[in-house]
């Protein structure tokens, strides 16, 4: 191979690899748009988002993959339809949050939180000073809670 072939070939390549890096940059764009329009926060987007092409082929360099996702979706899931409607659960969807966040936000297992705000007469009893934390974090007041704990 000659001199001006391997220039045409080096070439051809950094354009290639230029025009990727413009196809990534578009993406990204459209992608954040979507979600701007939708009023996708927090978890929703990040899930929305997915994965980027980070690479200079674009291409996907799957061990910087976000693992946190998965434990958004589970946490998510298991909030019912009844559970929306209380006050507290409605407060941190309304921050886009989930209930692993606002656990750990408040310092306590998310089972234990989920617990508290059961939609029959066996929810646990929430602790006085968790019920002074979610105040404060959420501005869920004290008399949302039927039994509380000193």
């Amino acid at each position: 191979m000659d001199e001006k072939t391997r220039r045409e070939l080096a070439e051809i390549a950094a354009q290639e690899a230029a025009l990727a890096e413009r196809k990534r940059r578009l993406l990204l764009l459209g992608k954040e748009e979507l979600a701007d329009a939708a009023g996708l926060k927090g978890a929703e987007r990040a899930e929305f988002m997915g994965l980027q092409p980070i690479t200079k082929s674009g291409t996907i360099d799957t061990m910087d993959a976000n693992t946190e996702t998965r434990s958004a979706r589970l946490s998510r899931s298991r909030i019912t339809k009844k559970n929306r409607n209380h006050p507290f659960v409605a407060a941190f969807v309304a921050k886009g949050e989930t209930v692993d966040a606002a656990a750990k936000a408040i310092g306590y297992p998310r089972t234990t939180v989920q617990s508290w705000y059961r939609s029959d007469e066996n929810a646990r009893p929430i602790p006085r000073a968790a019920v002074e934390k979610i105040a404060n974090l959420y501005g869920v007041p004290a008399s949302t809670w039927a039994r509380i704990t000193d």
